[in-house]
């Protein structure tokens, strides 16, 4: 790239004196050693996701057919844009406010991350306190969710058996029209010989641990809706508050202290996995379990914490870097906003309103940040951002040193073709196989919609203030929104000297020339002033 271009680009940026001051006055902080940097990205590889959302996508989909898909989109869509966000932040040391000055038009992007994580970021937290609420229930012996209690329905058993209508009269039993086997052999539990007839009768039933959490833990079913989430229950405001203190105190001191403490928050969602597996295979039916993940169902395919608290703190510190003198002041406040937005979480329909979230806050948002990722990418060029991956770990940055061309081909080939086609693919065939949540009224689905926009939303608003804000014809304008600023590269000097030496034109000391510039302008003005 040329300096013309470069510097065309410069003077499409409005530069205050703050702005000037803050890249020189506050320092970025910085990760105290290799190992805090890879345990944190483990920690947001694995977390409550693989727990709580995994294992039901899977059954629901296919079983072992689910994996096709899955392992597809982790290879050539999830990895890939991994990788490019993390090169991203790290060779401009800038969080995702603020690190768009290679391509200022998709700044907008930045923007919708912090949303979807702000989004994300309230209710994840409210099942977090779910858990807090289990250890506390959990002191009791036994626990409370092993037999039926007093919040239980009528259709509540501790024990169900299952006896073929031959199995039933050979017990002495009556075989019901409405499946239940009467017989007098279990009197501790419900006893059926067909599960058909007796849903058609509206026998529903349900296990205690089922009830216990629905309606002794969130309240719900007890005639409150999204319509009428009802009152708050004190456990989960506890519950819930407990969790944001933790964040809070994690957070608060920065990546130094959260960069420890993510040695354990890291590791113990692989040791909870291993516990679960371990547990999970010698319960009865597991055979059955494991077999419906191996043995695909193929017709299946043919049907449609601390991080993410982290991205939105962050993005609103690089957008006024003094905030990181009072990050304390920061931290509480926006975990207090996230913390007050999370109560109707706590309310008896707070399932509810966590459906509506969990259904329209990230979705078609992620897809469409990374499509902008890519194109952002494209118009930066990806010969060039490889360069810069080999600035900052060498050249030789695969496993093996003979394969370096094809793990350049392979990024390439991925951040180029690949990774958009498969993403603009399930953004159409989303968007076709789009379906509202029947149980909801109409006008919760603007609310879906409005959370569903908020990317685009962003990315086309601030990219038409990028245009209309700079200086120049045009022409001029737009060029300049789609290539690299003055102020693009690493941060400290030392290192933007490597970077001048494989970019022409590159602009090392970008403060000393703004400031010659801003200098210059003065001057004009004075001498314009003088003349008339």
């Amino acid at each position: 790239m040329s300096r013309k271009s470069e510097g065309t680009n410069s003077q499409a940026l409005s530069c205050d004196s703050e702005g000037i001051s803050s890249r020189s006055l506050h320092i970025r902080e910085q990760w105290t050693g290799k190992l805090d940097f890879l345990f944190s990205s483990l920690g947001y590889a694995v977390g409550l996701g693989n727990v709580w959302r995994f294992p039901y996508l899977a059954y629901s989909n296919g079983g072992g057919a689910f994996f096709i898909p899955y392992f597809t989109m982790v290879i050539f869509v999830g990895t890939p844009i991994f990788v490019m966000e993390t090169i991203i932040g790290q060779f401009s040391s800038c969080g995702p406010t603020t690190c768009w000055d290679f391509c200022p038009f998709f700044k907008g992007c930045g923007f919708a991350m912090v949303t979807v994580s702000f989004l994300t970021c309230v209710y994840y937290n409210m099942i977090i306190a779910w858990a807090f609420y289990y250890v506390y229930a959990s002191l009791e012996s036994p626990v409370p969710w092993y037999t039926c209690g007093k919040w239980s329905t009528k259709y509540c058993v501790d024990r169900v058996h299952i006896l073929s209508q031959e199995e039933c009269h050979n017990s002495s039993g009556i075989a019901l029209s409405n499946g239940i086997c009467q017989t007098r052999l279990h009197n501790d539990s419900l006893v059926l010989w067909n599960r058909t007839l007796a849903k058609q009768s509206g026998i529903a039933l349900t296990f205690p641990a089922k009830e216990y959490f629905e309606r002794r833990v969130l309240g719900y079913g007890l005639g409150n809706d999204i319509t009428n989430i009802g009152p708050m229950r004190i456990e989960l405001i506890l519950s819930l508050t407990v969790a944001w203190v933790i964040v809070i105190v994690c957070l608060a001191k920065g990546i130094r202290v959260s960069g420890k403490i993510v040695y354990l928050t890291a590791t113990s969602p692989y040791l909870m996995l291993i516990i679960l597996f371990l547990r999970g295979i010698r319960l009865p039916g597991a055979g059955k379990g494991i077999q419906y993940y191996i043995l695909p169902n193929m017709s299946a395919l043919s049907s449609a914490k601390f991080v993410l608290v982290e991205t939105v703190i962050t993005g609103i510190i690089d957008m006024k870097p003094r905030l990181r003198e009072q990050k304390w002041i920061t931290v509480v406040t926006i975990c207090g906003i996230m913390f007050f937005l999370g109560l109707p979480l706590t309310c008896n329909g707070g399932l509810d309103v966590m459906e509506l979230m969990d259904t329209y806050s990230s979705g078609w948002n992620v897809i469409c940040i990374a499509l902008c990722e890519c194109t952002a990418l494209h118009l930066y060029g990806l010969c060039r951002f490889i360069k810069d991956l080999e600035a900052m770990i060498g050249q030789q940055f695969c496993l093996y040193n003979h394969c370096t061309r094809v793990c350049r081909f392979w990024w390439i080939s991925c951040w180029g073709i690949i990774t958009p086609s498969l993403l603009l693919f399930v953004f159409l065939f989303s968007a076709v196989n789009q379906t509202r949540i029947e149980k909801f009224p109409a006008w919760v689905d603007y609310i879906g919609w409005g959370m569903l926009s908020s990317a685009t939303f962003w990315i086309l608003v601030i990219g038409a203030y990028v245009i209309v804000t700079a200086q120049g014809t045009i022409q001029q304008r737009i060029y300049s929104a789609f290539v690299p600023t003055i102020w693009w590269g690493p941060a400290l000097y030392e290192n933007r000297i490597t970077v001048a030496g494989y970019v022409e034109g590159f602009t090392v000391d970008p403060e000393a020339l703004t400031i010659i510039s801003m200098k210059n302008e003065v001057e004009n003005k004075e001498t314009r002033s003088t003349l008339y």
